[in-house]
């Protein structure tokens, strides 16, 4: 799998992203694509990052996060 796009239109509560499980599931798959949003309305995007992320972003060719809450990238 080269990407992911996530709407989250449907979740009324949010999904919260645990930053471990998401790096073990998706670092080895080589993502190169990465869309969260919410195709209803934008700024409700409602995907939650409790501990951060740690995810290594070089490889990311595309990145489009809604609301994202992280101040900057990891490097």
């Amino acid at each position: 799998m080269r990407g992911i796009f996530l709407d989250t239109c449907t979740e009324t509560k949010g999904i919260s992203v645990d930053s471990k499980r998401f790096t073990e599931k998706f670092n080895p798959m080589n993502l190169r694509y990465l869309k969260i949003y919410d195709s209803l309305c934008p700024e409700n995007c409602k995907v939650y990052l409790p501990d951060g992320l740690e995810f290594p972003f070089e490889n990311i060719r595309y990145l489009h996060w809604e609301n994202i809450e992280l101040k900057e990238l990891p490097s």
